[in-house]
């Protein structure tokens, strides 16, 4: 899959299926990434989530400033970058996988939860029909430090700090919102192409794998025949979680 929004409320979506929840009201924190996070395919989906799944009363998302954050998953990621430090390759998935199992032995290991394509969906699509292209009043969303959705409102309430008196603005247009939702999978079951020059990238590092049998994972790969021909045809994906991704 990739790093964008579809696939991170997707990821938020299968987590909200698979838990049980002892409250009603739900808060998220995360950085203000905004291919990934901070963006009206989030927004909109903490909507449906609230106002047709159902699945929460309210729902409240902070931002942390930049620089003055230190997340649990902070932590996470160092066990992880920790562990990664000792083992001197990696060569398939299932290295990864095992890595990041390992990284932690208290409380409890790491649950690695394989997002298979299957479980990715365009969000986007399913959403945007019931909500306006610009809000009313609009709403500069890389200024919002924190938002709350209620179930008994059809606003949200917006600041641009953590406190004080909350500002609101209407997203929904006048088309009668389902009760269910709908999703489509995002990506072709033949799989996410691949540029021609990543695709010579993979041939060439084959001849370093120290394991033969991993091989197999590879030529697997290709013989699926489901990347691009040539490098217009991919698409490429150039979000990431890298430094200047917050940036405003």
């Amino acid at each position: 899959a990739k790093k964008r929004a579809n696939d991170v409320t997707s990821m938020l979506l299968h987590y909200f299926n698979n838990n049980t929840f002892q409250s009603r009201h739900l808060v998220l924190i995360s950085d203000g990434c905004p291919g990934q996070n901070k963006n009206y395919v989030m927004l909109h989906f903490l909507y449906v989530v609230v106002h047709v799944l159902k699945m929460f009363d309210t729902v409240t998302y902070l931002f942390p400033i930049r620089g003055h954050s230190f997340l649990p998953n902070d932590q996470d990621f160092a066990l992880i970058e920790k562990k990664k430090r000792r083992i001197q390759r990696a060569e398939v998935p299932e290295d990864w996988h095992k890595i990041i199992i390992n990284a932690r032995a208290n409380p409890y290991p790491f649950r690695l939860v394989k997002m298979d394509p299957e479980k990715h969906f365009n969000i986007k699509q399913a959403t945007d029909k019931y909500f306006f292209k610009v809000s009313r009043p609009p709403i500069q969303i890389k200024q919002v430090r924190s938002m709350e959705i209620c179930h008994n409102s059809n606003f949200i309430k917006l600041r641009h700090n953590y406190s004080g008196a909350w500002s609101t603005s209407l997203i929904r247009n006048k088309v009668k919102m389902t009760t269910e939702l709908h999703l489509e999978g995002l990506y072709p079951k033949e799989g996410i192409q691949i540029s021609s020059a990543k695709l010579k990238n993979l041939k060439d590092l084959l001849g370093f794998l120290e394991l033969p049998k991993n091989r197999a994972f590879y030529e697997n790969l290709f013989s699926k025949q489901y990347f691009a021909t040539n490098d217009e045809q991919a698409e490429l994906d150039e979000d990431d979680n890298s430094s200047g991704c917050e940036d405003f």
